[in-house]
């Protein structure tokens, strides 16, 4: 861990920071207001809870069978 060096931004590499932060504010200003619809990912996400908590819940189910037979066997 000697070996390790640490970063130093110089002045310039901080201006240029700046600079580019501030670019990119008055970009997004001139290009007006915009809006993401995200009503289609919340349907395709709320379709997929159901199919995954059914798979779940089979799964679930069957890991349940599997210990009780190996309980009801033990018990013979």
């Amino acid at each position: 861990m000697e070996n390790v060096q640490k970063f130093k931004p110089t002045l310039a590499q901080k201006a240029g920071v700046v600079a580019a932060i501030a670019l990119a504010g008055t970009t997004a200003n001139a290009a007006g207001e915009f809006t993401l619809d995200t009503s289609s990912v919340v349907t395709t996400i709320t379709g997929g809870v159901a199919v995954v908590s059914s798979i779940g819940l089979a799964v679930l189910s069957l890991v349940v069978v599997v210990k009780l037979f190996k309980w009801a066997r033990s018990a013979l």
